[in-house]
């Protein structure tokens, strides 16, 4: 590794269909005993080395219509998946200035993520709409995070009037030709 640090797992691998001619396969998390007879493909990422089990980053992707209304420093609630009673505040470190072109597997839809994608050639996932990827540092210091968790985040973006958040939902619900 090019740093000391903390061993953390990987996701776990998708159940692959069974040869019986074959050498048993990955199943799970590669370090997992029921894979100690089973081969690796190539390039297969048995653990991440992390240098702070407490400090993470948050990759926030953000819809186009919202993004305007996002700046550094702004306050955010993050809550994860997999602890959702607890609440973790950070704030908003850096904005994107692009578009994300592809997003992470977790996050599609065809892997039961929450933002709708398309399956490009090369098998990464195109969001449907626009997405801005907005970055914040979050502190656990329970340590339950774990590589790759998902979860949702609410960016406190001011106070907006009634008739202002009416007249965006308008504009982007319908098409008005003057």
């Amino acid at each position: 590794a090019p740093s000391d640090g903390w061993i953390v797992p990987v996701p776990d691998q998708k159940e692959p269909g069974s040869d019986a001619d074959r050498l048993p396969k990955l199943v799970g998390n590669p370090l997992s005993p029921q894979n100690l007879s089973a081969t690796l493909p190539e390039q297969t990422l048995v653990c991440h080395i992390a240098p702070d089990l407490e400090k993470w980053e948050a990759m926030i992707l953000v819809d186009q219509q919202d993004i305007e209304f996002v700046q550094a420093g702004q306050s955010i609630k993050l809550w994860l998946a997999m602890i959702p009673n607890q609440v973790f505040p950070t704030e908003v470190d850096e904005i994107a200035i692009e578009p994300m072109k592809f997003i992470p597997p977790q996050m599609a839809s065809q892997n039961a993520g929450p933002i709708e994608a398309t399956t490009s050639l090369g098998g990464k996932f195109k969001p449907e709409s626009a997405k801005y990827l907005v970055k914040a540092q979050v502190v656990d210091r329970s340590g339950n995070f774990t590589k790759d968790s998902t979860g949702v985040a609410r960016i406190h973006v001011g106070y907006e009037t009634v008739g202002r958040r009416v007249w965006r939902f308008l504009a982007h619900t319908f098409s008005f030709n003057l």
